[in-house]
C-alpha cells in the first residue's frame, strides 16, 4: 500500500540539518510512515540559507529526496485567498508561509510543522501538530 503524503515545513528540515531540534526526529518518524515532500518554497528557503550561511557543501541532495510540490497558478490563486482573509483580520503569517498554505491546501496535502502559531490561522489547512 502506497503511504499517504505529508508536507514537511522548513523549520522541520532545519531542525533535522542541525541534528537537533524536535524536528530531526519529526523527520525520521515521517519517512517511515509517509511518504514526505515539500514545497518550492521551503525548497527556495532552505537554498537561501545555505547561502547566506556561506556553507561549502551542497543542500541539493537533501532536497532531492523529496517530491517538491509546485507554486502554480492554482496553488497562486489559493495562496491570494488566503493572504485576503488573513488580512481582513489582521492576522498575517508572512508570505511564505501563505505560499506553502496555499500549495499543502490546493494539493490536499496536510503540513507537519513547528509552526503552529501562523499555520493555524489559515482555514482549509489540514495542519498535522507534533
Amino acid at each position: 500500500m502506497a503511504k499517504e503524503p505529508l508536507c514537511l515545513d522548513t523549520d522541520i528540515c532545519v531542525d533535522f540539518l542541525r541534528k537537533k531540534g524536535p524536528g530531526f526526529k519529526l523527520l525520521i518518524k515521517t519517512f517511515v510512515e509517509f511518504a514526505p515532500c515539500i514545497t518550492v518554497i521551503t525548497a527556495f528557503e532552505l537554498c537561501l540559507g545555505h547561502i547566506k550561511m556561506k556553507r561549502k557543501d551542497s543542500i541539493d541532495g537533501f532536497i532531492a529526496q523529496f517530491d517538491v510540490l509546485p507554486f502554480d497558478f492554482p496553488a497562486s490563486k489559493t495562496a491570494a485567498k488566503i493572504q485576503a482573509e488573513l488580512d481582513e483580520k489582521g492576522s498575517g503569517i508572512g508570505i511564505p508561509d501563505v505560499l506553502i498554505a496555499g500549495i499543502c491546501v490546493i494539493n490536499k496535502v496536510p503540513l507537519l510543522t513547528l509552526n503552529t502559531k501562523h499555520f493555524s490561522r489559515v482555514k482549509g489547512l489540514n495542519l498535522i501538530q507534533p
